[in-house]
């Protein structure tokens, strides 16, 4: 998978594209919870960087996929706190859990790739339940559906 510099938009965004592939499909409520939430201007990105992005994530996870003779794409622990790895700036961690849950509430739904994200997030940032109260109260509630995490 190919790096972003530290705390950089791309990185940020790469997080948020994550979260919205997590489920197995992007949605167009979810996208519509990006615009909704200013996304591409608060991290500083056009509209079509972020697609360029979300579409670079989707090249790295397929040809990942391939080099380990896969079926199909997964979207494992290691990779979600590698991509995590690359944002250690507190502010823009907020921002990008703050973007990554209104992905994943976007369809009122919490998916089981959705929640794995956000709370892979929780834990590898030392969130604390100030930072991120949404998540860990749908995380107690058990209407979890299929995803890509494997």
């Amino acid at each position: 998978m190919r790096s972003y510099p530290r705390n950089s938009p791309h990185a940020a965004a790469r997080i948020a594209a994550l979260t919205l592939i997590a489920d197995g499909r992007m949605k167009d409520i979810e996208l519509t919870a990006l615009e909704r939430m200013d996304a591409y201007g608060r991290l500083g990105m056009e509209p079509v960087a972020l697609r360029g992005v979300l579409h670079e994530l989707c090249t790295d996870m397929l040809a990942a996929a391939a080099g380990g003779n896969q079926e199909d794409c997964r979207i494992t622990p290691e990779t979600i706190r590698a991509l995590l790895a690359e944002i250690d700036d507190p502010a823009l961690r907020r921002l990008v859990f703050e973007l990554c849950a209104g992905v994943a509430r976007a369809d009122r739904m919490m998916h089981e790739g959705e929640l794995a994200v956000l709370l892979e997030a929780i834990d590898h940032w030392r969130m604390d339940s100030d930072q991120a109260p949404h998540a860990r109260s749908r995380a107690a509630q058990p209407d979890l559906h299929a995803s890509a995490f494997g």
